[in-house]
């Protein structure tokens, strides 16, 4: 059976993916890394289980990889797709998703930006690291929001809170039990837990409780609240502005490039610890730190740029070949204009949740087709990975 853990990034999805391997590996569930190209992905992971998108293909050929009478886990920010719900309505499969209040979303954001502005690494999230405001935000946070509702509306999927996992974990770690069905003693959960959270594949940023208590103005804390009313509803009945002076965080006092600068300075005293260290034991003359963390900065920022021109090319790549695929069956009616606007959509990576929901019977039969030949490619993509390699 498939466990398809996804989370929002910075809502702690990572915590609650490692925290799930720990839960099913202590349950007697030792888990099975799928091939990369089984999940859609170009290379391994960190030996993780990591899902972009969730395409029939994709699906299938995991289904086909795992056993039956395996749980193996499975960690993805895609957005929920249709062809996941005849797996999770046949028990094929059960999903769990991990949600944090937006407000500490936000905090997290402008903190990944800022570092990564500061890095000098091109990314999309300059223009919030530029801006340093919670209201830059919000456009990511309104995508983020409405993947956690839809992940939460999926059939039987447990919704697991970021504070409580990271910091109430017994809790977490009994709710998936529970759903799972497994058991794992008490006297583990700690130590489960401890595993999760020194995994070195972890992203730890600030990892504090309620962080929009102490570091997030009113006027923002209302922003956010009302922006997504419904949210706050389902999830944080009663959430309201809420401010603790006593323990206020002053880490965000100055400008976006106050704070940039200060983390760079950060960056550099510790690369002149290490060069300081490296001199004493060499013997060699000590190398100046801001000119180490310079070319350090350089190359990342060059391996970022040619991991966007990649990623650009292989968009450009997939989206010929959806468009062309989906152009055929929409145009089956000589509805060109509708073949342009459901070919556009091909850029997303469920695109096939993009299609023509008023099919014809000829339409429903090509899409059905379309669909069993992503079946057939499955299966040759899991005899492929599991055949011999030559050389052997």
């Amino acid at each position: 059976m498939l466990y398809i853990c996804y989370g929002a990034k910075k809502s702690g999805s990572t915590l609650a993916y490692n925290l799930t391997r720990g839960v099913l590996e202590a349950a007697g569930e030792p888990q099975i890394l799928i091939p990369a190209e089984l999940r859609g992905e170009r290379q391994r992971i960190g030996g993780l289980n990591v899902v972009g998108a969730l395409r029939p293909e994709i699906l299938v050929a995991a289904e086909i990889f795992v056993p039956r009478d395996r749980i193996v886990a499975l960690r993805t920010h895609a957005s929920p797709t249709r062809y996941l719900l005849p797996l999770l309505m046949e028990g094929r499969a059960q999903a769990q998703v991990t949600i944090r209040d937006p407000r500490d979303l936000a905090l997290s954001l402008l903190d990944v930006a800022e570092k990564q502005n500061a890095l000098g690494l091109s990314r999309r999230d300059d223009l919030i690291a530029q801006r340093g405001a919670v209201s830059a935000t919000l456009e990511r946070l309104s995508v983020n929001v409405g993947m956690m509702s839809a992940w939460a509306d999926m059939p039987g999927a447990l919704v697991l809170d970021y504070e409580q996992t990271a910091f109430d974990p017994r809790l977490s770690i009994a709710s998936i039990c529970r759903q799972l069905g497994i058991a794992v003693p008490e006297e583990q959960f700690d130590a489960v837990f401890a595993q999760a959270a020194t995994d070195p594949r972890g992203k730890k940023n600030v990892a504090a409780p309620r962080r929009h208590r102490r570091e997030m103005a009113p006027e923002d804390q209302r922003l956010v609240l009302d922006r997504f009313p419904e949210f706050y509803e389902r999830f944080y009945p009663g959430a309201d502005v809420d401010v603790d002076d006593s323990d206020r965080n002053e880490d965000r006092v100055g400008s976006p490039a106050d704070r940039a600068a200060a983390y760079r300075e950060t960056l550099v005293e510790k690369m002149r610890d290490r060069l300081a260290a490296s001199a004493a034991k060499t013997g060699r003359p000590m190398r100046s730190a801001e000119a180490e963390i310079d070319r350090v900065l350089e190359r990342r920022a060059q391996q970022r740029r040619d991991k966007i021109a990649k990623k650009e090319a292989d968009l450009a790549e997939r989206y010929g070949d959806a468009a062309s695929t989906i152009s055929s069956a929409a145009m089956s009616q000589n509805r060109v204009a509708r073949a342009k606007a459901v070919a556009a959509a091909a850029l997303s990576e469920d695109w096939r949740a993009h299609l023509v929901d008023d099919l014809s019977e000829e339409e429903a039969r090509e899409q059905e087709e379309r669909i069993d030949a992503a079946r057939l490619r499955a299966i040759e993509l899991v005899n492929a990975a599991m055949a011999p390699k030559t050389g052997d």
